[in-house]
């Protein structure tokens, strides 16, 4: 996209490949928790056995039940101090050159004023003109990952370079993640070359990223059987309950890593093809037609309920649904996850469906 002033250009990188994920080398685990109340600088540890350079020095402490944030950090990232007291994760990386790009992890309540106005902030700390609303789709990629649907941007300000062997231009890399009362921020900046250099380890960094729960000590143990509207099932054992949030009437962690949830719409909800293709965009695979669709779906049987069920990976990203008609409204049981997490618990998955009873 080239807007009207003639100096300045938005560099638009419309597709994230998890291939480049498979190429970088492995990194530590890191975790992190968010706190509810305002952030403060983390501590460096002292203590013998602290955490190593290359890793964040101090757990960032939460409130009880609050969800801890862990990533694989590039073996090539430096952690820094946090001299804002906002940030989560606080990043350098340098060239041989001494070209330099700062990688940040900030998280704020709510959306932040939304999409548009979070892009025109970082456009007008490159000294780029703002877009309207009309433009975020042609700037905004979205991106399935294993914590969830990142957006992600690439954004370079300023005179189009004169060396032509590198490009000295300041650029912009970011993503975030939105959940139901937040949303996560992972931005990087610095030397345009760089920061496209880094490009494959900061697209392995956000892949890395995933949430657990940390259940607060004194909560009641969830029912084994629960009950909504006409349904009643059981989770299996080994499923940790989390936040049901505005639309799910089940939420599950299963296997540490993978998600499940139910939801119900009236109605067909668009149909059953029309949702397992949304599903399949999730994960970035090609839309099935009627034919495929019908030779790929199982059916399940339990007394009068009739499961269709559906089971596919792309990415690295598996799924595993239902989609249940009853009483008037489509059910859906959705399991999605890092591939192997996920297949390895379909056994579990066509458990839970078996324990669904109308009441």
């Amino acid at each position: 996209m080239t807007f009207s002033a003639p100096s300045l250009r938005l560099l638009l990188v419309a597709a994230v490949g998890l291939t480049s994920v498979a190429g970088c080398r492995k990194a530590p685990i890191e975790s992190y928790r968010i706190p509810h109340e305002e952030p403060k600088p983390a501590v460096a540890s002292s203590a013998p056995g602290a955490p190593s350079a290359d890793m964040m020095s101090q757990p960032v402490p939460a409130a009880s039940g609050a969800p801890d944030i862990h990533w694989a950090v590039p073996a090539e990232w430096q952690t820094q101090p946090d001299q804002t007291g906002m940030r989560k994760g606080s990043f350098v990386v340098k060239d041989r050159g001494g070209h330099e790009a700062t990688i940040a992890v900030t998280v704020f309540p709510g959306d932040v004023g939304g999409d548009l106005a979070n892009i025109n902030r970082w456009l007008g700390q490159i000294q780029l003109p703002p877009i309207t609303e009309a433009d975020l789709a042609n700037v905004i990629k979205e991106v399935p990952l294993r914590a969830g649907v990142f957006k992600r941007v690439d954004l370079v300000g300023g005179e189009p370079p004169a060396d032509p062997n590198h490009d000295h231009r300041v650029r912009i890399l970011g993503a975030w993640l939105k959940q139901d009362t937040r949303t996560w921020f992972f931005k990087m900046t610095g030397d345009s070359t760089l920061v496209g250099n880094q490009t494959p380890a900061f697209d392995a960094f956000i892949a890395s990223v995933h949430f657990t729960e940390s259940a607060p000590a004194s909560a009641p143990a969830a029912p084994a059987t629960v009950a909504t509207g006409p349904l009643t099932w059981t989770a299996p054992a080994g499923w940790q309950p989390k936040d049901l949030g505005p639309m799910r009437k089940a939420s599950h962690t299963v296997a540490g890593d993978a998600d499940f949830s139910v939801i119900s719409f009236p109605g067909d909800a668009g149909g059953d093809l029309a949702n397992v293709n949304r599903w399949r965009g999730q994960v970035t695979l090609a839309p099935w037609t009627e034919a495929e669709f019908a030779d790929a779906r199982e059916i399940l049987a339990v007394g009068a309920l009739n499961f269709t069920i559906v089971d596919f990976a792309g990415g690295g990203t598996r799924i595993i649904a239902a989609i249940l008609p009853h009483d008037g409204e489509s059910y859906f049981f959705k399991l999605m996850g890092p591939d192997a997490a996920v297949a390895g618990a379909k056994p579990e998955f066509i458990a839970f469906l078996k324990s669904v009873t109308t009441r």
